[in-house]
């Protein structure tokens, strides 16, 4: 008797290891889904759309974590199997129909509509999946892990979708890991072959639906979507009556477009690039010193390229950071670049490591500041426009060369004031003679500026040849006071924050923390006691986790320069050390953790200089370099979470899904906050919150 029960005791500890395994797959796998889902999905918004309608689909993606957390914490437990079963097959069901999102000939509204919904329900489901299994776990450090780690994967699965393809293919890929789930818990082929067989369907589908009738060419990439039209585009800025030559519309995402000039012969050539050259972007040239040696920065279509050649430039140094938009000029238009020294990279890099001086440096109402995901969202602002970047273009400036800055209008005193602290910095003793401000349309809602820099002050001679050439062609050079806005900083790098976006972002935040709580009231969750310490742990670590996570990126965005390369190295290290130090929470005791607090407040001191110290290094050290500064501090970070949640596992009071759901809340509201904080006081100080938040987390989850 005593055999057949050690024997059934064996098949009873085998059969539950298969089953805890079973589960850290799953968790695994459904970490890839959802992580990757919700960067594709964050593409998507920002193609489609404005770019903070990105944080608007993210905010509501991201405000399904909250509802699982209520959800699951209504729940009957243990949670039956066909509740189970209906999860995953809805999570799979939502993945398949997703790819329809990226056909961007349909109608806006449908579009928009489809983000919002899909959105909360691919999160919700994916994150009620995870829940259920980190619950059922017997180690949570252990399944926590298992989940960051699947997190990493599906962030890097996302990226290489986007260098490679379409957001579509990635969707394909995450939908058969959703499949591989329903395979791991039921053990079936039959169903597997059949939802592979979807799959390729669905891929099927998205490859071949038609683009809309005036689209020529279209690709993805993780920078933007690009599509060339025909129609078209805007070449000629100036004041003249002259009318478009012939070319297309190349747009970038959802609000910019540039124009590629096609068909033209020797003769239409050269008097389109002096049309342009003529125009308000080009004003520059006419005080260039000779030899004239330029650099182009964000060239676009190759407007900026062919009016620069009208003034027979010794050397052209174009720099363009999108490769798609490279490829369309290439393909539409060959001979734009021909005699020109293309880079495709990021500006301030390409210009810091030439060893050229130049005898202008134009920049033409470039930006690219666009939406990324880590879990939620971060802004990734311009370092092109700040006071540190306009003293490393000065100093790639022959000594009477010239730094020409097109925006528009609304940003005159933005830019403005960059320009001044840029000056300053180098010693100007009154900067405002080192700039001239010409302005076309003032008044008007279309108003462009451009703003002449220089190292050495603008002569009475110059000032009297630039007051002639603004009367002569229809534009004012305009008298300035001292700028008033605070100047953009690789700190705070928010060139383009404004007012506006701030009271968006807090209606955002108030809307969002409203819904929240009224569907915790509304819900009545079951076998709720409140206890406010967990509360406040999670709370504390979800927004702490995002603060952290959100000033690395921006800090090493800096450093690498290759934004792509820079959000994959941060992601995946944030979530590869974080997964380690859940996976050691069972070896390292939670004191310990607290060494978190001091770590960050000694990075947001030193990382500034740092970081600085190490532009010059080459791009392997500074990958380097970026894993070894996130290493110590994702580790720790990864110790919280699971800690807490054994804690709140083990008391038995059934709270696990509203510690969840306050997780998410707080991980949510974390970015927007971040970002407002930051453009006031700098990302040192959003370290040093995040610091004060860890140390409250960990003093309420000693006593947990």
């Amino acid at each position: 008797m005593s055999i057949v029960a050690s024997v059934g005791s064996l098949k009873t500890h085998f059969h539950k290891m298969k089953k805890e395994s079973t589960g850290y797959q799953i968790l695994f796998l459904t970490g890839s889904c959802v992580l990757g889902y919700e960067i594709l999905l964050t593409r998507a918004a920002s193609a489609f759309f404005q770019y903070h309608f990105a944080f608007l689909v993210l905010s509501i993606a991201m405000f399904s974590l909250f509802a699982s957390g209520v959800f699951y914490q209504r729940l009957k437990k243990p949670i039956s199997e066909r509740r189970i079963r209906q999860s995953l097959w809805a999570f799979f069901g939502l993945l398949l129909l997703s790819p329809v999102l990226f056909y961007a000939a349909m109608p806006v509204l449908l579009l928009q509509a489809g983000l919002l919904l899909f959105g909360f329900a691919v999160l919700f489901w994916g994150s009620l999946i995870t829940l259920h299994y980190l619950r059922q776990a017997d180690e949570t450090g252990r399944a926590y892990a298992f989940n960051l780690f699947g997190s990493a994967l599906g962030a890097a699965l996302a990226t290489v979708a986007l260098i490679l393809a379409s957001p579509a293919l990635g969707l394909i890929v995450l939908g058969a890991l959703s499949a591989v789930i329903i395979f791991l818990q039921f053990r079936r082929l039959g169903p597997l072959l059949g939802m592979m067989a979807l799959l390729a369907m669905s891929a099927g589908l998205a490859v071949y639906l038609p683009r809309a009738p005036d689209v020529l060419w279209e690709r993805w990439n993780s920078f933007s979507y690009v599509k060339v039209i025909n129609a078209l585009g805007p070449v000629v800025w100036g004041s003249h009556n002259h009318p478009q030559p012939p070319s297309l519309d190349l747009l970038i995402d959802s609000s910019a477009d540039t124009a590629i000039l096609i068909g033209l012969g020797t003769q239409s050539r050269n008097d389109v690039a002096k049309d342009i050259a003529e125009d308000i972007t080009h004003v520059g040239y006419t005080f260039a010193p000779q030899p004239l040696d330029v650099a182009i920065v964000g060239t676009g279509g190759g407007r900026d390229v062919v009016g620069a050649q009208y003034f027979h430039p010794r050397e052209i140094l174009a720099v363009e950071i999108n490769p798609s938009i490279v490829e369309a000029v290439r393909r539409f238009s060959p001979d734009t670049y021909a005699g020109v020294h293309l880079v495709v990279g990021e500006g301030r890099a390409t210009l810091e490591k030439s060893a050229d001086r130049f005898s202008i440096i134009q920049f033409g109402l470039v930006d690219t500041w666009a939406a990324i995901s880590s879990g939620t969202f971060a802004l990734s602002e311009n370092y092109l426009y700040t006071r540190e970047a306009f003293v490393g273009y000065l100093g790639k400036l022959k000594p009477e060369g010239i730094l020409s800055l097109t925006r528009w209008g609304a940003e005159t005193d933005h830019l403005l004031s960059v320009s001044w602290a840029a000056l300053a910095t180098i010693g100007a003793d009154s900067p405002r003679s080192h700039i001239l401000l010409f302005e076309k349309d003032a008044g008007s809602p279309d108003s462009l500026i451009t703003v002449l820099i220089k190292r050495t002050p603008w002569s009475a001679t110059e000032q009297q040849r630039a007051q002639e050439l603004a009367t002569a062609s229809g534009y004012q050079l305009r008298s300035y006071g001292r700028p008033s806005s605070r100047p953009a900083l690789d700190d705070s790098p928010f060139f383009f924050y404004n007012s506006k976006g701030s009271k968006v972002i807090l209606l955002s935040i108030g809307v969002l923390t409203f819904a929240s709580m009224a569907l915790f009231f509304v819900s009545k969750p079951k076998n709720f006691v409140w206890h406010l310490p967990s509360l406040v742990f999670f709370g504390a670590i979800g927004m702490a986790y995002m603060l952290v996570e959100n000033v690395l990126l921006q800090k090493f965005i800096l450093l690498i320069r290759d934004p792509t390369l820079a959000i994959s190295t941060v992601f995946l290290s944030f979530l590869l050390f974080s997964g380690l130090g859940s996976l050691c929470t069972k070896r390292i005791r939670f004191v310990y953790s607290a060494l978190l607090v001091p770590l960050l407040v000694l990075f947001s001191v030193v990382s500034g200089p740092l970081i600085t110290g190490a532009l010059t290094l080459n791009w392997p050290a500074k990958l380097l370099l970026t894993a070894s500064c996130i290493a110590p501090v994702a580790f720790l970070m990864g110790l919280f979470f699971p800690n807490g949640f054994e804690r709140i596992k083990s008391s038995r009071d059934g709270s696990e899904g509203m510690a969840w759901a306050v997780n998410g809340l707080f991980s949510v509201i974390a970015p927007p906050f971040a970002l407002l904080l930051a453009a006031t006081n700098g990302f040192g100080m959003v370290l040093v919150v995040a610091a004060g938040l860890y140390s409250i987390a960990y003093w309420v989850g000693s006593r947990l």
